[in-house]
């Protein structure tokens, strides 16, 4: 199974190879304005919880690809183009079959586009991911010193 610090890690690296991509980051959304990632354009993340089922886990994850736009909007069109490929670039990636036998990325994905996001004058898409991981629900794996009674 591979961790959440692991896939972290993963999106770091994704946009470091990215030639497009200047920043990176994650979090809660306003973590993004306290942050001192003013580089753009930059790949985002918020973690959205988790599931288990009996033989799987599930992280769920938004990644937000955006970049600045000008003050009198002249660029709007140009940033939601190039963020957009950006974004698809991302998914392409992480689709990669060198990580199947770490994990599946959900085999659709919505992405929804936004401006002026961030109480800042940005625009770009976000994109809702699932990433399914094998889960073995084995007590043996567990580092205890063993199973409670019930009384």
């Amino acid at each position: 199974m591979i961790s959440h610090i692991k896939i972290i890690k993963l999106f770091e690296d994704v946009s470091t190879i990215h030639y497009q991509i200047n920043g990176f980051g994650g979090g809660d959304l306003w973590e993004y304005l306290a942050s001192n990632t003013p580089d753009t354009p930059t790949l985002w993340w918020v973690l959205n919880g988790s599931t288990r089922n009996d033989k799987e886990h599930i992280f769920n994850y938004s990644l937000f690809v955006f970049d600045l736009v000008k003050r009198d909007e002249s660029n709007e069109n140009e940033v939601l183009s190039d963020t957009h490929r950006i974004m698809l670039d991302v998914l392409t990636i992480l689709n990669s079959p060198t990580y199947s036998g770490y994990f599946l990325l959900n085999a659709s994905n919505a992405l929804e586009n936004f401006t002026e996001r961030f109480d800042s004058v940005v625009s770009g898409w976000k994109c809702d991911i699932q990433i399914r991981t094998m889960f073995d629900n084995d007590v043996c794996q567990i580092p205890f010193t063993g199973l409670p009674t019930i009384d």
